[in-house]
């Protein structure tokens, strides 16, 4: 009984050299072999989608964020001209008061 086992990266295959009786050990293992490697596929391409959908979502979160700062900017804007509005609104009502004391 004689087993020398290659996995083939390209493919996931097990290429197997056996002698003329393989136990049923042998085939077990073998098989396991073939399950391993096709869950091993399985998780490198998740990784992949996981990884691609963190890139996606780390350009939306930058994009939100960008648009988060221009929104504050400007509704700074706005509280500074409505600052002003009410500073241009009160001057002519002081100037109005002082003429009509004088």
């Amino acid at each position: 009984m004689i087993f020398l086992g290659i996995l083939d990266s390209n493919s996931g295959d097990v290429m197997s050299y056996r002698g003329p009786d393989s136990s049923s050990r042998e085939k077990q293992l073998e098989q396991r072999i073939r399950n391993l490697s096709k869950n091993l596929e399985r998780a490198e391409q998740k990784i992949h989608e996981l990884k691609k959908a963190l890139r996606e979502s780390q350009g939306e979160n930058k994009k939100y964020q960008l648009n988060l700062e221009k929104a504050l900017s400007k509704s700074q804007r706005l509280d500074d001209l409505m600052e002003e509005l009410k500073t241009i609104n009160e001057r002519p009502k002081a100037y109005t008061e002082e003429n009509s004391k004088n």
